[in-house]
């Protein structure tokens, strides 16, 4: 259920951006786009980041190096 709340905020997040600042935009959300001009079409896959870089607990491990 989180997530089609996220994405509508996603999608207005990509509305009211700079368009210089949409392809950084688009590498965070995991997305990757592909324009062909000839065909007026655009190729979207979604590679989203599944995991965190830092636990949001924070270091549950005090013995880790």
């Amino acid at each position: 259920m989180k997530m089609i709340p996220r994405s509508t905020e996603m999608v207005e997040v990509i509305g009211k951006a700079d368009p210089a600042d949409r392809n950084d935009l688009y590498t965070q959300m995991g997305l990757h786009l592909v324009y062909n001009p000839s065909e007026r079409e655009a190729v979207v896959e979604a590679r989203p980041n599944m995991h965190q870089i830092a636990c949001p607990r924070g270091d549950l491990n005090p013995h880790a190096p």
